[in-house]
């Protein structure tokens, strides 16, 4: 009896560990988003070296980042400590890097540079033109919880990173206009 008791206690125990390490694990369905539509009111930008547009939301500003990059941000709500933004940056990629090869490299260092980060997602991105791979994760930055949906976009021998960066209690608020930006992207 005292056998079956302990089996019991085994199976219990190993299909508890096996339901965490899956429920921890990302979701990896792929992302489309060739069907996201900017609304009519949605803005244009160029970048200023020409090497990539989008559009907008009209009700966002476009500005440069601290470090240069092209920023588009969401008028800070009432209440709010944060302002949702997208940060589009052309990235250097040295000759011969797969697409799989800068993903996986991009994880570990989300992972080393914020502790405490959960990957909810890693998958296959489709934007209109283009095929990359899409990050959502979540996190504590200073004293902010903060949700990030990062978009890698590897095109010859140019890649772009898109980052969206909200509060996490707002990120399904923001995140379709966030989609807008990314669906218009277009390298050249």
């Amino acid at each position: 009896m005292k056998n079956k008791s302990a089996l019991v206690v085994a199976l219990i125990l190993t299909l508890a560990l096996a339901f965490a390490a899956r429920a921890a694990d990302p979701n990896t369905t792929p992302v489309d988003l060739t069907a996201v539509k900017p609304t009519a009111d949605a803005k244009d930008h160029k970048a200023a070296d020409g090497s990539w547009a989008a559009k907008y939301p009209a009700t966002w500003e476009a500005k440069k980042s601290q470090t240069g990059a092209d920023m588009f941000l969401a008028q800070l709500a009432a209440g709010a400590a944060f302002r949702q933004n997208v940060i589009i940056k052309p990235l250097a990629v040295p000759e011969g890097v797969t697409l799989d090869a800068f993903v996986k490299e991009a994880l570990a260092d989300i992972q080393k540079q914020i502790q405490g980060v959960t990957v909810e997602t890693s998958a296959p991105l489709t934007t209109p033109g283009h095929a990359g791979h899409l990050f959502i994760y979540s996190g504590p930055f200073q004293a902010l919880k903060l949700k990030w949906a990062q978009a890698f976009i590897l095109q010859g021998k140019s890649a772009y990173l898109m980052t969206f960066t909200c509060e996490q209690a707002a990120f399904d608020t923001h995140w379709p206009a966030a989609q807008q930006i990314m669906a218009t992207f277009k390298g050249q």
